[in-house]
């Protein structure tokens, strides 16, 4: 009886998926480009950071990373849970100490990615965020003409030439 009635919520969850109903994502979080694939799990942690042309993963095995580290009170903290709102692109990461919340929204176009705070609160709690660092197991430059992204093999670092 007990397996029937999980199969049953199974079944349900699905068909409100299929049809388009569902809002929320918990668990595993993917975000694409045509070249680039961006993975976070339940607690907004970065686990994949992947090259789709070579199918090479820069983040090393059994490694994770916040996608934002939050300092508060001179403290800095790691989200304790991540929902992805599927109509709106957008992440949000729940810090429980000291009860923040932020908004990331998610910009992704076959070339490129972009990651945007579109709202954090209570603002009195932050002092400052954190994107990474990132542990990453590549050391070379990734781009063209003046804008490139940098990586070595302990930081993402992006950076734009002027």
């Amino acid at each position: 009886m007990r397996s029937l009635f999980i199969s049953t919520i199974i079944c349900c969850l699905l068909v409100t998926a299929i049809n388009g109903q569902s809002k929320w994502s918990i668990g595993i979080t993917t975000l694409f480009t045509k070249d680039f694939m961006l993975s976070l799990n339940a607690k907004g942690e970065l686990f994949g950071w992947k090259d789709m042309r070579t199918g090479e993963n820069y983040m090393p095995a059994d490694s994770t990373a916040p996608l934002i580290t939050l300092v508060s009170n001179g403290k800095q903290y790691r989200p304790d849970s991540m929902f992805y709102d599927l109509n709106n692109s957008v992440m949000i990461l729940k810090y429980v100490r000291p009860s923040v919340t932020i908004q990331v929204r998610a910009n992704s176009t076959p070339t490129y990615m972009s990651l945007e705070i579109i709202k954090a609160e209570p603002a009195a709690r932050i002092e400052a965020v954190i994107w990474g660092p990132y542990p990453l197991t590549v050391n070379k430059v990734i781009g063209e003409d003046r804008k490139s992204t940098r990586l070595n093999s302990s930081h993402a670092n992006i950076s734009y030439a002027v």
